[in-house]
């Protein structure tokens, strides 16, 4: 089982970083920075833009012209400017993923 690391701080309320994050995720890969790293948080965020979406239909959540950003972008963006290579996003969060796919999987 791959364990669960977050990327908030333990011991702050709300979104402040947990400044271990990238030194956990690097202990628990065994300091391996090519294994692959699953980054997803409750919004998920996304890179695409409003109408993107809306031109594949997807739900419109508010977002901005060039995105939207969440915790777990910024936990990419850590671990990809400490060299993870190999970082992959769940688009929409785990939201996105229930209106999307749980009751396929329940």
């Amino acid at each position: 089982p791959l364990p669960f690391l977050s990327c908030i701080s333990p011991s702050t309320p709300g979104t402040e970083r947990n400044p271990t994050f990238v030194e956990d995720v690097s202990a628990a890969l065994k300091n391996n920075k090519r294994k692959e790293v699953a980054v997803m948080c409750a919004t998920g965020g996304t890179l695409e833009t409003t109408q993107e979406r809306l031109a594949q239909r997807k739900a419109a959540a508010p977002m901005g012209e060039w995105g939207n950003a969440s915790r777990s972008l910024m936990a990419i963006y850590d671990l990809k400017t400490n060299g993870f290579q190999n970082v992959i996003h769940l688009d929409g969060g785990y939201a996105q993923w229930a209106r999307d796919f749980r009751s396929d999987v329940v």
